[in-house]
């Protein structure tokens, strides 16, 4: 957010949340002014200035964490991969068993009889 004041008939547009630019400001005015008005705005300012540092930080952590949990993510689905492949593999490897099982039974008999008509 920014505000314009006029100062020396010159516009000026500075950060509201600059505490330098309201001792600059005062200084400028050929009023006097109150120093515990200034301390207090100085305060003001410092505190905002450390809330948004600590706000700057705490956002810094949790992209650290979305990064982290993005990775954490992609590595579960590689993994669920994985296991829907091996699944796979032995849903295939069971209908093979069971097809050579079903194809065996019929040729076991077709043998015996062979041997039986070779007797």
């Amino acid at each position: 957010m920014s505000q314009s004041i006029q100062l020396h008939s010159v516009y000026t547009t500075f950060p509201v949340n600059s505490f330098i630019w309201i001792i600059i400001l005062y200084a400028g005015f050929s009023i006097p002014f109150d120093p515990y008005i200034l301390k207090s705005k100085v305060k003001v300012f410092i505190e905002l200035y450390k809330q948004k540092k600590a706000l700057e930080n705490t956002t810094n952590d949790l992209k650290k964490a979305v990064e982290e949990l993005k990775k954490a993510n992609q590595k579960i689905l590689e993994q669920q991969k994985s296991v829907i492949e091996e699944e796979r593999l032995k849903v295939l490897l069971q209908m093979a068993g069971a097809t050579a099982h079903e194809l065996n039974q019929p040729l076991m008999g077709l043998l015996g009889y062979i041997d039986l008509i070779k007797l």
